[in-house]
Order: C-alpha cells, then sequence, then structure tokens
C-alpha cells in the first residue's frame, strides 16, 4: 500500500513547475529574509521515510494483484475495509480478496458497489451504504491526477459530467480505538479502523493532492483522556514512498511528492522561521479549512496593505498587539471580484463582505468603497497573511471561499448572555418574563391541529426540517452557500470538523435505508402528517408529536434559551471609508495608516438590512437607530457585552448584513467583546428596551497579573532553534521530533473542561471573583495554545479540577429559569393531554384501535382468500388455498423480522438499565456510547436488523409480488398491537404511502418533496381561516 504521513496535514505540489527565488515575489518594500543555515539542512532531511511504519490494512499478495489487475483505488479500499474494519461476523479474509479479486476490475463507479455483493455470501443482500456519487467522484479524481493539469484546485470548467468541477470532494477516513485484549498482546493498546468514504466537504489540500492521497484520522476525546491526551483529527498524507509494492505509473503514483514538497509548497520553513515552531505548525490549519474555489486573481491585482491602529500606537510600530490593531483581519475584495463570485455561487445578489483563505492569508474581504475596475482584484492586511509564501502559481491565486456574509434575526440568549446581562443589572423579571414569553410563542403552534398544514408548518419550524434537507442537498458547499453558518470556532479549528458532524453516519442520507424512516425525529413527524396522519387518531404521531414537544421544551429550559425577534447576528467589519483607493495604490500602501475621516466615532456602530424589518408600527425599516448591546461568544468575562448606540451613515447604504465599527479610540470594540476580532467574527446585537436600558457596560476586564507564571509553563521553541537541535540528532530521531510537534497541534479537549470549570466557579464564586475570571482567562489561553507553546501546568490542573468539577445546580437566575420552565411544561403538556383525549372514545380510541387504513389491504386480502377457499367452486377453492399460503408465507416473513425486533428491543432495554445502574461514577462496557455514533447513525440503531430482515426478497409468490411491499406493511400493523413500533421501524415509507392512497395521494418524486416549504401566504390564509375569518 503507498504510505500515509500522519500530520495535520495534507499532500504537495504540481511536478516541474520552477520554483521562484525566495524573495521574488514578496513585497518589495520588504527586505529578503536571510535563510538560516540550520533551517537550509533540516530541509535536507528526507521528512516521514525513516518512521516506524503502522499497518492499518495490508496483505502483499492482495497489494500484488490490485497492482497487476489495476484495481482502483476506491475498490481497494473497500477490500481492506472489509478485511479489517467492519463487524466480524461480515468480515471476510484476504484470501477471499485474493480469490475473487477477478470479479472487481474497471473503474471506480462500476467495481466498487460490487465489492459488498461479491465478498458476501451468496443470496444476501449487502450494500457498502455509500452514495454512489462517491465513486463517480473518485473516478473524475483519478483522470484528474493521471492528467496532472491542476484540474482539481478548480475553476477550469466542464470536467466527465460535472459542468464546474473542483476535486477534493471525498473524505477518507479511519478512527483510532481501542484493540481488543487478544490483538493487542505485545503490540499497540489501540487500533486504526477504516470507515466507509463521505463526500461533504472540500479543502485546499485534498483539492491539490486528490481526496484518494489524504487519510484522516479521528480519535475521541474519551479514548485519548484516558491516556492524559488530546483529541481532535489527524491529517495523513501519502507521500512517494512505497511499503511491499512498486510505484505504478497508471495509477498516478509519479506525480506524488515528498513531504518536504509539499510543506515547502505550502508554507515555506526558510521564509517564515522567525516565529515559534509550535505557531509554525498550526498554519496548516488554513488549508484544511471547508471552502469551494471560486475566482483566481492575477498575480498583479493581488495587493498587500497595513492595517490600522489604535490612536495611541506608534505609527511607525508594526507589532502592536491584537486589541490595537482597527482592522484585524480584514481585508478588501472590489465589485468585479464579488460579481464573478455572486454569478458562480448563484447569490440573489452581491455580498458585502466574504470570509475565505487565499495563499497564507485568511479573514474577511469587504468590498472595496472605491475600485471600479473591470478586473477582479484584492487586497491584503498584513494581519490576514499568516504565511509568507512565493509561490504564486494557481494554487496560491485562487480565493477559497468559506461562506458569504449574512445577518441572522433568529437568534436567542443563551446561559453565558443570560448571567452577564444579570450581573450588568438588568433585572431578573425581565428575563423571565422573556423566557415565558418565548417559550409559549415557540410551542403553540404544535399545539394547533385545526389546519394539518399549519401543524406541518410548526413542525419543520421547529426542527430547521426544511433548511437541513438544504443543507443535506449541498453537503460541503451549504456553508459557502449561505445556507447555514458556522458555529462558533478557533481561528486554527475549523468549525465543520466537529464532534456533531463525525457523529453522523458515513454518507448521510437522512433517513433508514430499509425502511425509508427519516432519521430525524421532526422530519419523520413531519413526514407523518403529510402522509395524513393526524394527532388525535394516530398513537404513532401522538409520541412523536409529544415527543418534539418536550425535547423543544428540554432544550430551551436545559439550554436556557431565550428567543429575542429584534436582535441580530452578523460579521464585525471595520469602518470601510478609512482606506481609500489612493492609499491603497500609493508608494506607502504597506505602512501603518490611520485616517481622521472614518464616519464612525468611538463607540457608534452602523448595520443596514438587506431586507425590511417591521416597526412597532409595522413600518417597514432598513437601518437600526439608538442604543443597542454588542456580545460575542463566549461571554465569560463582565466586559464582553458592551453598549453602543447605532447611528445612521447614508455613506454605509452600500454595505448590508454587517456590522460596521469604529477605527477610532485606544481599543478596538472586537477585542472589548471576548477578545474578538474581524477574521469573521458574529457579533450580537441586542436591541430589546428592557435589556438595553438598564445594561450598564464595565470596562475591560483585564486578564490577571502572573496568569501565565503561575498556571502555565513555557515550551516556546523557535522554528530556527528547532531546527538547530533537529539537525544534530540521526535523521530517524530528527523526523520523530518533527512528527512530535506536528501531532502536538491537535485540539486539547482540557479546554472544554475548563469551560465546566468556569461555571462552577460562577455558581460557587460569583460572575466577578478573581478566580473566575482568572479561569475565563485560562480558557482563552488554552484556545490559543497550540500556537503559543503555553502548557497548563499539571498542579493547576489538578489544583482547578478539585475545587471545580463538580457540575453546579441551577443556581440564582438560571434555577429561577428552569422552575419557569417546569411550570411552562407542565401547562403545556396539560393542554396537549386536553387534545388527544378522544371525543368517543367507544368509536375510535388509538389506545385500543388499530387504524383502518393500514389494516385494510393485509385484513382484506386474507379475509379475500377465505371467501375462496370456503367457496363451492372447485377451482376457487385452489386458488383461495393458494393465495392463503402465500398471505402465510408474507406473515412468516414480518414474523421472523419481529422475532429480531423484539430480542434488539429487549437488549435495549437492557442496556438503558446498565446506564442507570451504572451511573455515575460507575461504568458497564455495555452502556458506553461508540465513539461517534448517534441516534442517526442507522449502523448503531437497535432496530436496523430488523428492518435489514424485513427488506430482504421474498421468493416464491407469484400473485402478491406486485402489492408485496404494501402487504408486508399491512400485515406488521396487523400482527401487532395499536402502540407498538415495530411496523414504523421496518415500513415506515409503506404505511405513509398506504395511509395517503386512502386520503388521496398526489404523486411526488423525493427529489422535489425534500425541497417543498409552505408557503408564507398560505401560512397567512390558513391562520385567518382557522379563527373563523371569512374572505
Amino acid at each position: 500500500m503507498p504510505r500515509f504521513r500522519p500530520s495535520p496535514i495534507s499532500q504537495p505540489p504540481a511536478l516541474g513547475s520552477p520554483r521562484p527565488s525566495p524573495e521574488s515575489n514578496l513585497p518589495s518594500s520588504r527586505p529578503p529574509v536571510p535563510v538560516d543555515p540550520n533551517v537550509a539542512q533540516f530541509l535536507q532531511i528526507p521528512l516521514g521515510t525513516e518512521l516506524k511504519p503502522f499497518v492499518i490494512a495490508h496483505d502483499r499478495r492482495a497489494q500484488s494483484l490490485f497492482d497487476s489487475l489495476q484495481i482502483e483505488w476506491g475498490v481497494q479500499y473497500e477490500l481492506a475495509r472489509g478485511a479489517t474494519s467492519i463487524p466480524e461476523d461480515r468480515r471476510w479474509s484476504w484470501d477471499d480478496v485474493i480469490k475473487n479479486m477477478g470479479q472487481l476490475t474497471g473503474t471506480n463507479e462500476a467495481a466498487a458497489p460490487k465489492v459488498p455483493r461479491v465478498m458476501m455470501k451468496s443470496g444476501e443482500k449487502a450494500s457498502s451504504g455509500t452514495d454512489p456519487k462517491v465513486w463517480i467522484e473518485l473516478d473524475r479524481e483519478q483522470e484528474a491526477i493521471r492528467e496532472n493539469r491542476g484540474r482539481m484546485l478548480g475553476l477550469m470548467g466542464e470536467w466527465k459530467g460535472d459542468s464546474d468541477w473542483h476535486g477534493g470532494q471525498v473524505q477518507q477516513l479511519a478512527k483510532l480505538v481501542r484493540a481488543e485484549k487478544s490483538a493487542s498482546a505485545g503490540g499497540s493498546k489501540f487500533k486504526i479502523e477504516l470507515q466507509p468514504f463521505e463526500k461533504r466537504r472540500s479543502h485546499r489540500f485534498a483539492r491539490y493532492a486528490g481526496s484518494r492521497r489524504i487519510l484522516q484520522l479521528r480519535v475521541s476525546d474519551k479514548l485519548l483522556l484516558e491516556v492524559r491526551e488530546q483529541d481532535g483529527s489527524v491529517y495523513m498524507v501519502e507521500i512517494d514512498q512505497d511499503y511491499e509494492r512498486e510505484a505504478m505509473a497508471w495509477c498516478g503514483d509519479n506525480f506524488r511528492h515528498s513531504f518536504v514538497e509539499f510543506m515547502q509548497w505550502h508554507n515555506p520553513m526558510e521564509l517564515n522561521s522567525r516565529q515559534a515552531i509550535s505557531k509554525f505548525v498550526t498554519r496548516y490549519a488554513i488549508g484544511l479549512s471547508n471552502t469551494v474555489p471560486v475566482i483566481e486573481f492575477k498575480k498583479e491585482n493581488i495587493e498587500f496593505i497595513g492595517d490600522i491602529f489604535s490612536s495611541d500606537w506608534p505609527v511607525d510600530d508594526p507589532k502592536a498587539p491584537t486589541e490595537k490593531i482597527m482592522t484585524d483581519g480584514c481585508g478588501f475584495i472590489n465589485l468585479a471580484a464579488l460579481t464573478a463570485i455572486t454569478r458562480k455561487m448563484g447569490y440573489e445578489s452581491a455580498p458585502t463582505a466574504l470570509q475565505g483563505r487565499i495563499d497564507g492569508a485568511k479573514g474577511l474581504w469587504v468590498r472595496h468603497p472605491t475600485d471600479n475596475s473591470d478586473e477582479p482584484r484584492i487586497w491584503i492586511r498584513d494581519s490576514q497573511n499568516k504565511i509568507k509564501n512565493p509561490v504564486q502559481d494557481r494554487g496560491h491565486r485562487i480565493f477559497e471561499l468559506l461562506a458569504p456574509s449574512q445577518a441572522s434575526t433568529h437568534i436567542a440568549l443563551s446561559m453565558q448572555s443570560i448571567l452577564n446581562l444579570h450581573f450588568n443589572n438588568v433585572p431578573e423579571e425581565t428575563i423571565v418574563k422573556l423566557f415565558r414569553e418565548g417559550l409559549k410563542e415557540q410551542i403553540m403552534p404544535l399545539l394547533e391541529w385545526d389546519s394539518m398544514v399549519l401543524l406541518y408548518d410548526a413542525v419543520n419550524r421547529a426542527g430547521g426540517v426544511s433548511s437541513s434537507r438544504m443543507v443535506r442537498i449541498a453537503a460541503g458547499a451549504s456553508v459557502a452557500l449561505g445556507l447555514k453558518r458556522n458555529s462558533w470556532g478557533h481561528d486554527d479549528v475549523d468549525s465543520e470538523e466537529s464532534s456533531e458532524e463525525m457523529a453522523e453516519p458515513a454518507t448521510y442520507t437522512g433517513r433508514n435505508q430499509y425502511s425509508g424512516a427519516p432519521l430525524a425525529l421532526q422530519e419523520s413527524l413531519l413526514e407523518l402528517i403529510q402522509a395524513g396522519f393526524h394527532p388525535t387518531e394516530s398513537k404513532f404521531v401522538q409520541n412523536k408529536l409529544k415527543q418534539v414537544i418536550k425535547t423543544s421544551i428540554t432544550t430551551a429550559v436545559e439550554k436556557y434559551k431565550i428567543p429575542l425577534k429584534d436582535s441580530i447576528a452578523a460579521w464585525l467589519i471595520p469602518d470601510p471609508t478609512v482606506i481609500t483607493a489612493d492609499h491603497l495604490k500609493g508608494v506607502n500602501a504597506r505602512s501603518p495608516m490611520r485616517d481622521p475621516l472614518g464616519l464612525l466615532k468611538e463607540g457608534e456602530i452602523y448595520f443596514r438590512s438587506s431586507v425590511p424589518m417591521k416597526d412597532e408600527n409595522e413600518l417597514p425599516y432598513y437601518v437600526i437607530k439608538g442604543p443597542v448591546l454588542l456580545g460575542r461568544y463566549p461571554m465569560r468575562l463582565p466586559s464582553d457585552i458592551q453598549k453602543a448606540v447605532a447611528v445612521d451613515i447614508p455613506a454605509f447604504a452600500q454595505y448590508t448584513d454587517v456590522v460596521i465599527v469604529s477605527v477610532n479610540g485606544t481599543c478596538s470594540l472586537p477585542s472589548l467583546l471576548s477578545g474578538g476580532d474581524m477574521d469573521g467574527d458574529i457579533v450580537n446585537i441586542f436591541r430589546q428596551k428592557d435589556l438595553v436600558t438598564p445594561f450598564q457596560s464595565k470596562p475591560l476586564t483585564e486578564q490577571p497579573a502572573n496568569l501565565i507564571d503561575q498556571n502555565f509553563e513555557r515550551d516556546v521553541i523557535s522554528v530556527v532553534d528547532f531546527c538547530s537541535r533537529a539537525v544534530k540528532k540521526p535523521s530517524a530521531d530528527a523526523q520523530t521530533s518533527y512528527q512530535d510537534v506536528l501531532m502536538s497541534n491537535l485540539a486539547s479537549p482540557v479546554k472544554g473542561i475548563y469551560s465546566g470549570f468556569h461555571d462552577s466557579a460562577i455558581a460557587t464564586r460569583g460572575f466577578d471573583h478573581p478566580e473566575t475570571i482568572r479561569l475565563a482567562y485560562v480558557f482563552n489561553q488554552l484556545l490559543d495554545a497550540s500556537k503559543s507553546g503555553l502548557r497548563l501546568l499539571e498542579l493547576v490542573f489538578i489544583r482547578d479540577r478539585k475545587n471545580y468539577s463538580a457540575k453546579p445546580a441551577p443556581f440564582g437566575i438560571l434555577a429561577r429559569l428552569r422552575d419557569e420552565g417546569d411550570t411552562i411544561e407542565t401547562e403545556l403538556m396539560e393542554v396537549f393531554r386536553a387534545l388527544i383525549e378522544p371525543p368517543n372514545p367507544h368509536l375510535f380510541n388509538p389506545e385500543v384501535h388499530r387504524d383502518k387504513d393500514l389494516t385494510k389491504p393485509y385484513s382484506e386480502a386474507l379475509a379475500y382468500a377465505q371467501e375462496l377457499q370456503g367457496s363451492m367452486d372447485h377451482e376457487e377453492k385452489i386458488f383461495g388455498r393458494f393465495l392463503h399460503r402465500e398471505l402465510q408465507k408474507i406473515r412468516a416473513h414480518v414474523e421472523d423480522a419481529k422475532a429480531i425486533f423484539d430480542q434488539e428491543y429487549a437488549r435495549s432495554q437492557i442496556e438503558k438499565q446498565d446506564e442507570v445502574l451504572f451511573s455515575p461514577g460507575k461504568s458497564s462496557p455495555k452502556a458506553k456510547k461508540k465513539a461517534y455514533s448517534s441516534k442517526s447513525d442507522q449502523a448503531t440503531d437497535s432496530m436496523y436488523p430488523a428492518a435489514r430482515r424485513f427488506s430482504e426478497p421474498l421468493e416464491g409468490l407469484r400473485i402478491y409480488q406486485s402489492n408485496l411491499e404494501g402487504l408486508k406493511a399491512s400485515c406488521a400493523v396487523n400482527i401487532c398491537g395499536p402502540s407498538s413500533n415495530f411496523p414504523w421501524s421496518v415500513a415506515f415509507r409503506d404505511l405513509c404511502l398506504l395511509k395517503a392512497k386512502a386520503k388521496g395521494v398526489a404523486p411526488i418524486v423525493r427529489e422535489i418533496d425534500e425541497c417543498k416549504n409552505v408557503s408564507s401566504a398560505a401560512v397567512k390564509v390558513l391562520a385567518k381561516n382557522s379563527d373563523g375569518m371569512v374572505f
């Protein structure tokens, strides 16, 4: 197999491209950086070639056949995964692989889907569960690798059926697990399991090297906390080395590169050596962000400019701390570029700002205030440019889009903001009132059943089903398309690589592949309602709706969510009028600049919405005015929410959906808000008068003196010092040292622990207690620990764990909100119970009676067969017996599946009991959650085996084959009680179809169904009709 080298990175550059001199493309105002001889000597070490191999999946005989038969990579991967990583009862041996490999030649699209069928026992229905689009994409990439023209970078038009193709869209995944005792005796305690391919994101390194050349290793925090390590993901890069094989041109092996070549292409060590080695390796994260390539700039249209500093900072000193940089992370892009990107992405209009990456720069780029040139241009500030890189080939001139600017009016207070507001003088009664009003307004639509269309809309809104479907369809491009926001994350953490994402199944389709049931609670209820089920007539729908209501209430209460109608969340940008085109084109463009003509005064902000908002008189307006509160998560310090004044500046009219702040003053506004900057930080604007009027801003809560010396140890080694030590070691030891540095860049789970410590300190000591503030700053330092080289002192962690590890019970305002939530839940559930009370339980009671629309197909077929059997006509009697035998065969098949269901259900109940018995403080092997499993994961669904058995082919039927699925579904209802979940677990789709046919079905394909929504006009009309209004 090819050798992969672990690092938080990917792989190398285009072969044969001339390498410019180190200073050839650097801005002319900067003198060439002398190359340190130790760095130059270190770069001669063949990194990654002398590390001890760790075999994930390999067989020398099979590998020889892979190469001689030209077995495509996706097929090789699936065969290796099946031989090593899938459950043992479905696993095959390498001997089986060798025996059957001849049947698996051809493209990935043709051969990879056949792997389970060829390798499993004949007659068994087998599927890898991988989206067929993955195999098509791997074939496209393989052709692009062989072509070797840089096509995977994107922006080269049509390729193999995709009109605007770019590569790197497939994820090759593995996870670290604890090895079984028998396997680990005398060896590693851990093993690596290959996971199914995914197609959910794309980053620069994958587009550059190809998806197949990168292996992402997922590591659970729970697993590695046992050995006091860290959690996260490690990216392994295929280099130009082989293990028990020879390089093959047919698969593009001749276009691979060494690790040093890749490193130098992305982050030239000799030009970036004047920094800590820990910070140097974090810069690989720039190439791992989930992005879409959208535009390529000409070399001459990429300009570098300086930042604006605070009024008290010396103009001739460029080394300002973050809080003194008033434009930190925010550059410019012209209208020509924005227009081209808007057309490519299909936006309704050009956004004001874009978040993205280009070469070694990251952050926001805002529309330039004056440039009207026809050619796309971009301006990169010093604070954005993290890597000095002279290689301005295509890969370094393509703008990689993360997200467009957009504002959200659907925001809510949470625990941190509630505690901050209450500490800063907002009355408890005000917060409780907002909580009660917001929760009732959220839940009451779920308790109004006069119109099923309105209930459908309410469930859709409660679960965000329509938006989730669009995100699912868009896959990795959902953030770039503006369908969802990046979640809060740190600079060097790709927010797409979250634990929540890692919990989802491989190729997430949103539903069980056998039963057709949506995996999300709200989506399954939505489909039940649209099929014609009513809460008063179906016990199953009642249970689902009750679960949705209780989940919504529980989420709001436990997370202290208070929705705010008139508030806004948007990106921060600095006053764009301060820098003019003349400044940018001037000789001294890179020198720090401060322009007294900024239009905003200190403490002022500007926000204009792209869509009209309504005032208290229902009149439309676009610009907010007056006192507001600004806050940015995390809000752990008293000063993390600040009062400001929103003003109307007509000159800013072209800047919509962003919050513009002043560049005047001695400290940047974002730095006051939890130490933020302007590279994509989202600020919340709280506008409710009840919150703003009593609020009292606090001055900046300063970092405690000696925080670093008393809580951390320094391990800050510069790149030069690291290289000077490494070159004195044997080559293998030097390579191991560099690997250790790369691995130290994983995200530490300790920062999450300190978040809990801080919550505990608030409860036990108070919001502004010195210890509480210390813990908040320790948390902030841990966020930057990978770059700063700081390590938390072990004694400090032990002490803090002893003092603050206990999760506090709700306290103060939080206890009041919890009590209020419990009261509201009791009130609303009383309403629910009254609604489901059957008006005439003797005629129909969903607790007792089955749904006749569901029982009818099987019961009528059975009655007809019995009628024929009792006929006096001989032929009818024979035919009736034949029908009855087929129906009995159907029933036996259904009962087999039910037996599996009952067995799995009993096992799941035992596991639940174990969880109760062994918690807290105890653990049960059965009760432990599997790493990266979730309720949406089909493979871990306890009812999955029953659904699979139910869906298997039923041979030997002649009469009922055409309507078999409906009869099986109906039979499942007939043999169960009305409260049983079995029919729904195995035949959800077909039961919905039976109901829809009985109610009056409207044929629609799934693709269109998942894109539909209830229009706002329909909601208005139906809401008026339900009130008895006559039009």
